[in-house]
């Protein structure tokens, strides 16, 4: 049975997991038969593999080269550079997710293009969750393995009920979405009534969110709060489409635009990363390239001129991209066997 470390490693963090990718990938892990190690608190990060090299087996790195940005960052720093040949030398395969084309957090940038290269050259295996954007790495992207975004249960209970909003974008609230710009677009154009619009998600940024609710208004409603799974759920029914604003220079993959498909939902996005892919390989996402674009592709669909993304459809697309088989992608790409011969 292999022992797995996946990092970041939240199981005994006070906050947990805003972020379900590594949650998902654990239960994962343990459902192909392996063993996935716990740090013993929450704040070493890093550090933790220097006392845990002689139990791993497989190290899988999510925003491993963000290093810099954490907690401790210049320590955790100089145990990562410590600890990967230390692993390497014991034999530990080193996994690594590419989740961004660059960092959304420009603090320790040197930093960061220094760990992306230490991955490229380090790592046993690298995946990335879109085609899109791995020109952008150079002679590295040769080394990068493609595999889309996992999906979990779909949740289609939740769907074709009536709707409260036209349009709904959700998730952690940062500047690199795009939303402040979105909701500048229908002001200059005078389109803030065309549509109700609910923009609900946690804030990091005061001043940023104090930009963003400006714009509040009887058709645009603006939360700064956690969004539960449940409440997700309510949210999402009430919604017509789903919309995501990312700007183009950093996005590779969006896991909210899987969560989002999970409920049946049609889902807008910019023409990029796995907005892109999943529209151009399954035709289950709409993309734009301007946001002119969008109005009009949204004026389309109310119109019933433009078809809603059908069920069976992301029925389809999700039954081939299960969090289960992409472990078993991976197992197998390190020639290492796992517990279930059929998923």
């Amino acid at each position: 049975m292999k022992k797995v470390y996946v990092y970041p490693d939240r199981s005994y963090s006070p906050v947990g997991d805003v972020n379900p990718y590594r949650s998902d990938m654990v239960e994962a892990f343990r459902a192909n038969g392996c063993t996935v190690i716990k740090s013993k608190t929450a704040w070493l990060g890093t550090i933790d593999f220097i006392f845990r090299f002689w139990q791993i087996d497989i190290l899988v790195g999510n925003w491993l080269e963000e290093v810099a940005n954490r907690k401790h960052g210049y320590i955790q720093s100089l145990a990562l550079l410590v600890s990967i040949p230390l692993l390497k030398v014991f034999g530990v395969k080193i996994v690594w997710i590419v989740h961004n084309k660059k960092s959304h957090n420009l603090k320790n940038e040197v930093f960061t293009d220094f760990f992306r290269n230490f991955l490229f050259r380090k790592a046993d295996l690298i995946i990335a969750h879109s085609k899109d954007g791995l020109s952008d790495f150079g002679d590295c992207a040769s080394k990068i393995s493609y595999f889309p975004h996992p999906f979990k249960r779909n949740k289609y209970n939740s769907i074709f009920k009536n709707y409260r909003y036209d349009i709904l974008i959700w998730g952690k609230i940062q500047p690199y979405k795009g939303i402040l710009e979105f909701l500048q677009f229908l002001k200059e154009n005078h389109f803030e009534k065309k549509y109700s619009i609910n923009i609900q998600g946690q804030c990091p940024n005061k001043e940023y969110f104090n930009r963003l609710y400006k714009f509040s208004s009887d058709e645009i409603k603006i939360h700064d709060s956690y969004i539960d799974d449940s409440e997700l759920e309510a949210i999402i029914s009430n919604s017509r489409v789903i919309l995501f604003t990312h700007k183009q220079d950093t996005v590779l993959s969006s896991g909210a635009l899987i969560e989002s498909l999970r409920y049946g939902k049609t889902v807008f996005g910019p023409n990029i990363g796995n907005f892109r892919d999943l529209y151009l390989s399954d035709d289950i996402v709409k993309v734009y390239d301007s946001f002119h674009q969008l109005i009009q592709h949204l004026d389309n669909l109310f119109d019933n001129k433009l078809e809603y993304t059908s069920v069976e459809k992301i029925e389809s697309v999700s039954s081939q991209y299960s969090w289960e088989l992409f472990i078993k992608y991976i197992l197998d790409s390190l020639n290492i066997s796992y517990v279930k011969d059929k998923l």
